[in-house]
């Protein structure tokens, strides 16, 4: 699955898959700047925290992103500015 998406101010949106865990890619537009960020939760069947595994600036709101689920439900999520390298 795959989409592009522009986060306006005070949005936070993006790609989740969700199950007993979850994992989601997206893009929060807050007070302090753009930030792309990739979360997690191993345990939220549980109500198990939340885990920041990964979250870096962006100068632009705009964004695609996209999953790929492996075997065992594995996802593999990539993003890419405009017409940029997928990371």
């Amino acid at each position: 699955a795959s989409t592009r998406l522009t986060a306006e101010e005070g949005a936070r949106a993006g790609l989740v898959v969700f199950g007993a865990a979850y994992a989601w890619i997206g893009v929060e537009h807050r007070p302090d700047g753009i930030r792309l960020v990739v979360r997690r939760g191993l345990k939220a069947a549980e109500g198990g925290p939340e885990e920041e595994v990964h979250a870096e600036p962006l100068a632009d709101p705009t964004v695609e992103l996209r999953v790929a689920v492996g075997p065992g439900g594995r996802c593999r999520f990539a993003w890419r500015a405009g017409d940029g390298p997928w990371r």
